[in-house]
């Protein structure tokens, strides 16, 4: 600050000679007092050198926090084999060979457990469908009176699917599947694989296209057992125009009471273990198809 005055007083002697004049005296003066005004201020408030690199630290520290969007990145299926086999590095060749059998039989399992759930699903969507109810038919033949050998029959067949639905496992469930097979057999083998007259009521009627081919399925059912004949259903079967049960069939419609005979295929058809318990379905050649009359 000193040097600014010896300036000052430099200057007033050229003044005071006359080397310089008043106006130039002036200018120079202010030069000199403005120049001292400003050393004075950084004096009073010194500047930190550090902060232009502070603010640059706090804007970097800013876009690397949670703030930075998120970049998207392609999955490398490489990159993961590679982190997966990390943890395996270390270990035994045979505990290796433990650790991938075991995942191994968790991928078999999978497809396993699926088919059990959707055969679970399937059993009871079957059992949601049917009605275990007599089938509908005309408000007078409603309740038809059945032979005795049909009575006995459906009374059994309802007495397995009973024994069926209680018992404890699947095991316990296959030995009355089983009783049930065994039962049929003797029962219409004892007949001659034979129905006669029996009652019931035509649960389904269809043709192929043109109707060169008939379907169809007959059911009796009795205090809420239900059990299926189907003539036609075979593997390339179908009953032909040319025969009687054809142009008998002609005409009934869908729930009407039915009496009918025919020669049975003695072998449940069902697909399910369940569905041959809850709705049996049998093969049959009907020979004769007639208006209930009670």
């Amino acid at each position: 600050m000193s040097s600014k005055y010896d300036d000052l007083e430099k200057l007033a002697d050229l003044k005071n000679k006359g080397i310089i004049t008043e106006e130039e005296f002036n200018i120079k003066k202010l030069e000199i007092l403005d120049g001292a005004r400003q050393e004075a201020n950084k004096e009073s408030f010194p500047q930190t050198k550090d902060k232009p690199q502070q603010k640059i630290d706090q804007v970097s520290t800013y876009y690397s926090s949670s703030n930075k969007p998120p970049v998207e990145q392609n999955f490398n299926f490489e990159s993961f084999s590679k982190d997966l086999e990390k943890p395996l590095q270390n270990m035994s060749p045979a505990f290796k060979k433990f650790i991938w059998a075991f995942i191994i039989l968790i991928i078999l399992c999978i497809p396993i457990a699926l088919i059990k759930v959707c055969e679970n699903s399937l059993n009871e969507t079957q059992q949601n469908n049917i009605t275990h109810s007599n089938a509908p038919g005309d408000s007078n033949k409603d309740n038809p009176i059945l032979p005795n050998e049909e009575n006995e029959f459906i009374y059994q067949m309802g007495a397995f699917e009973t024994a069926y639905n209680k018992a404890s496992n699947d095991i316990n469930k296959s030995d009355v599947f089983n009783q049930a097979r065994s039962y049929e057999q003797q029962y219409f083998g004892n007949k001659g694989n034979t129905i006669t007259n029996w009652v019931g009521y035509i649960n389904t009627i269809s043709t192929n296209k043109g109707g060169s081919k008939l379907f169809l399925t007959v059911k009796i059912t009795n205090k809420g057992t239900e059990i299926l004949f189907r003539d036609g259903h075979e593997l390339f079967g179908g009953i032909n125009p040319t025969s009687t049960t054809y142009n008998q069939a002609r005409g009934f419609k869908e729930g009407e009471c039915v009496i009918f005979s025919g020669n049975l295929n003695l072998e449940e058809k069902s697909h399910t273990e369940f569905g041959a318990m809850l709705q049996p379905e049998y093969y049959i050649h009907l020979t004769n198809l007639s208006k209930c009359t009670n």
